[in-house]
């Protein structure tokens, strides 16, 4: 509801800019076996987790992620790891949005990218990922497979977001 809210309002304020009508990507699903919210013992009014959900769905930017983390930890102490896992699973739905990706999906041995029809990567990064990692990274037409093997259920979602990150384009 509300980050359709947020994105119908910004398509509204281009075509007042504009005068084009710019239709943003569709997001991209993901899909982890991890558990990622905020539980009543971290915040317990109603009113408050909304608002922080809310908050969660809208961010776009990296700085983002590190200013709400930085205030929930101001307003509500440290917070568990089931929204640590929220932030992390945030943080890869705005690399896979930026790569230009339809869906990130967990299997049980490997990660899978798969892109849309226009891709926001450069064949370079690809294979730079794809030498770093030879034994991890397989790639296939309009998508790319990890391997998940050997890596950790707590570390999974930054391991993830590691390699997003590397496919990002440097602007």
């Amino acid at each position: 509801g509300f980050e359709m809210y947020c994105r119908l309002l910004d398509e509204a304020v281009q075509q007042l800019k504009t005068g084009k009508v710019e239709v943003a990507p569709p997001e991209p699903i993901l899909e982890f076996n991890v558990e990622a919210y905020i539980s009543g013992d971290y915040i317990d009014d109603a009113m408050h987790k909304i608002e922080i959900y809310q908050r969660i769905a809208a961010i776009r930017k990296e700085d983002h992620i590190s200013e709400l983390l930085d205030e929930l930890i101001d307003r509500f102490g440290e917070p568990p790891k089931s929204v640590l896992n929220l932030l992390e699973v945030a943080r890869i739905k705005n690399l896979a949005r930026s790569l230009g990706a339809k869906s990130v999906i967990e299997h049980p041995l490997y990660v899978e990218i798969l892109f849309g029809d226009q891709p926001q990567i450069q064949p370079e990064q690809v294979m730079a990922l794809k030498e770093s990692f030879p034994s991890r990274i397989i790639l296939y037409p309009g998508s790319i497979r990890m391997k998940t093997q050997q890596i950790s259920r707590d570390s999974l979602l930054a391991w993830v977001a590691k390699m997003l990150a590397a496919l990002t384009v440097s602007k």
